[in-house]
């Protein structure tokens, strides 16, 4: 199966404001937080959905929380690898590493079901979702390489909250 998205527009995204760290141990990493954040909210009546190659219907967590994609300022240089380019893959990449799973359409239940999922997983998911958004296949391997490479960090710091 293909993947592909639906309702692409079914989604909010608001920058937040969040303070630096003035004192203590995270001072010296005040450049961390100039990152800007995210808060996500779905459209109440038809939310973003991304249908992957198993044919899961995955949708966000309300109220998602997210960088847009924790890609390293030295990397962010490099035109395709901007934010914004494949914003909603990124919002559901970071909602994966977040819950440790993905939110998915139960058809017997009629709800959205989290289903747990491994690193690897949730990483297909994104090399998947940015192909289905036209980005080139070469586009996709490097943003993919760069979360399997580094995204152990960011999975292991969620699974131990």
């Amino acid at each position: 199966m293909t993947p592909y998205f639906e309702n692409i527009e079914g989604y909010f995204a608001t920058q937040i404001f969040v303070p630096k760290p003035t004192k203590g141990c995270w001072k010296k990493f005040k450049w961390y937080f100039r990152r800007p954040l995210y808060k996500v909210t779905l459209h109440p009546d038809k939310p973003i959905m991304f249908i992957n190659s198993h044919g899961e219907r995955i949708t966000l967590h309300d109220g998602l929380i997210s960088d847009k994609g924790s890609i390293p300022r030295l990397l962010s240089v490099i035109p395709f690898l901007g934010k914004d380019f494949y914003e909603p893959q990124y919002f559901f990449h970071d909602d994966g590493y977040q819950h440790q799973g993905v939110l998915v359409w139960n058809e017997l239940q009629g709800e959205y079901v989290l289903i747990p999922k491994e690193r690897e997983e949730v990483d297909d998911n994104l090399e998947e979702g940015i192909l289905a958004i036209n980005g080139a296949k070469y586009r996709a391997e490097t943003v993919y390489n760069g979360v399997r490479g580094f995204g152990w960090i960011a999975w292991n710091k969620y699974g131990r909250a």
